[in-house]
């Protein structure tokens, strides 16, 4: 089958089009590849010139039950592991509870060594803060979990290694002393009221014996 003159002279077109694209591109190489250098160059850069972001994490179990039996020995609560792990919880994800800890701590001058100006101390934090992230670990399904409830990863990432690896262990560390406290406290307080009772109940007895 023959082209027609009309088929020829669009192949021929074409051709020379594509000779011509290919010639231009030869003349033009090197600035080609200088403007690619220069902008590989300016990527790496770039790139370095970003301080690096890290991110520690621990990780929680609740309670076990021997824990549990220990705090509810003497009759006077009746806490599980589960409300003794949500309050323990609820106070590490606590705006506040992490303020205070960024605050006691020092955490300003470990973050800013050379004293620079802050204009906004609220803003520092919660941008110091706002990566701190909840979330529940995956347990694979031949691990037994024995009498633990889920297992909680706390996460937060920052520019310095050091200090948000410290930040999360004073976290950790003031929340379960703190949670431990108040439920120490709850049972003296329900230890002196019972005792309170009882010593009213014994003057009542001695006046009545003495009529």
């Amino acid at each position: 089958m023959q082209q027609s003159p009309v088929e020829q002279n669009y192949y021929q077109e074409d051709e020379i089009d594509l000779k011509q694209l290919f010639r231009s591109l030869a003349d033009r190489k090197w600035f080609i590849f200088g403007f690619t250098g220069f902008i590989t160059i300016l990527a790496v850069a770039y790139a370095l010139s970003i301080p690096p972001t890290y991110k520690a994490n621990i990780s929680f179990l609740s309670p076990n039950q021997s824990s549990v039996l220990q705090l509810n020995k003497i009759k006077l609560t009746s806490e599980t592991s589960e409300t003794i792990y949500r309050k323990f919880l609820n106070k590490v994800m606590s705006s506040q509870f992490q303020r205070k800890i960024f605050d006691e701590n020092d955490y300003l001058a470990k973050l800013n060594p050379e004293s620079k100006p802050i204009k906004n101390l609220e803003d520092f934090f919660a941008e110091f803060s706002k990566s701190i992230n909840l979330e529940t670990n995956k347990v694979q399904k031949n691990v037994e979990k024995l009498n633990y409830e889920r297992p909680i990863n706390i996460s937060l990432e920052g520019s310095d290694a050091l200090v948000i690896s410290n930040f999360l262990n004073d976290l950790a560390n003031t929340a379960d002393t703190e949670t431990v406290n108040e439920f120490s406290n709850i049972i003296q307080q329900k230890i002196d009221i019972r005792l309170e009772e009882i010593s009213r109940q014994i003057s009542l007895l001695k006046n009545y014996l003495t009529l």
